[in-house]
């Protein structure tokens, strides 16, 4: 839908035709929760606008700020956020890290403020961590209200705390590997993947790259040749986005060697152990 959007960015158009089109996108999986979104969005925008004629520019605005909020509302998974970004927002389990707050100097009051909105986000239960002899949560202790725990003292860290999440962006993989390609199998590979699918990355042995397969072989992308591998053991990798590419996107210099308009990029997510 957001592609649709995209190619009409220049045009007006009525709720009722924008519906029109939209249905025509369905497909025989009317109910899956991407349809189901859709039509969420579509039926706000009816309610906020009504039936006139809107530029579709400001639709596409809408469409993205209304997937934002979606994401918010979910509830699922962990949100990592700073107390800024957490402003208007509530959690049902809420933890501050040690973030250095001022105690002292022209900032202290801003911060003791900014701390008092991040334990504010909290709905059921809140956790304050603290390094000793830093910040003003040492302070928090002498509260009744406020419960301390004695440092946990472990000799041996569980196997999988010990592992990293490493994100690849757009500048760690190659952008036009599927357009240049005239295997179109691996265009419709792309095409079946969802976010969450298992990924295997193998090293490419004639290049300083690794190549992305899918979990039944099938290479989907590779790495850009400024990337760097881990150190360490890759336990698992995932698709953790999938993003659109355009001719249009492409420096003019290389277009000629595109042999599609359009194509999919994959952005795996690695979960690293030590080698040890």
């Amino acid at each position: 839908m957001l592609r649709l959007l995209d190619e009409r960015r220049g045009e007006l158009m009525p709720l009722a035709q924008l519906r029109a089109l939209v249905a025509d996108l369905r497909g025989d999986e009317a109910d899956s929760p991407g349809n189901t979104l859709v039509m969420e969005f579509l039926e706000d925008l009816g309610s906020a606008v009504g039936d006139e004629a809107l530029p579709i520019a400001v639709v596409l605005d809408a469409a993205y700020e209304f997937l934002a909020e979606a994401d918010r509302r979910s509830g699922e998974g962990l949100c990592l956020t700073t107390a800024h970004g957490a402003k208007g927002l509530e959690f049902d389990h809420v933890v501050v890290f040690d973030g250095g707050w001022r105690t002292t100097g022209e900032e202290a009051l801003a911060e003791r403020r900014l701390y008092y909105v991040a334990m504010t986000r909290a709905r059921q239960t809140l956790a304050l961590c603290r390094m000793a002899g830093t910040g003003f949560a040492d302070e928090l202790t002498r509260l009744p209200a406020v419960l301390v725990r004695a440092p946990a003292l472990i000799d041996q860290l569980p196997t999988g705390l010990s592992r990293r999440f490493e994100l690849l962006g757009l500048g760690d993989v190659d952008m036009d590997f599927a357009g240049r390609d005239n295997d179109p199998a691996i265009r419709r590979a792309l095409a079946e993947l969802r976010n969450g699918d298992e990924l295997v990355l193998e090293p490419l042995s004639e290049q300083a790259r690794w190549a992305v397969l899918t979990r039944t072989g099938q290479i989907v992308g590779r790495t850009a040749t400024n990337y760097q591998p881990p150190v360490g053991c890759i336990v698992t990798a995932r698709v953790a986005a999938i993003c659109v590419r355009r001719l249009r996107d492409v420096k003019a210099e290389w277009q000629s060697r595109m042999a599609v308009d359009g194509w999919e990029v994959v952005l795996p997510e690695l979960v690293i152990e030590p080698e040890s």
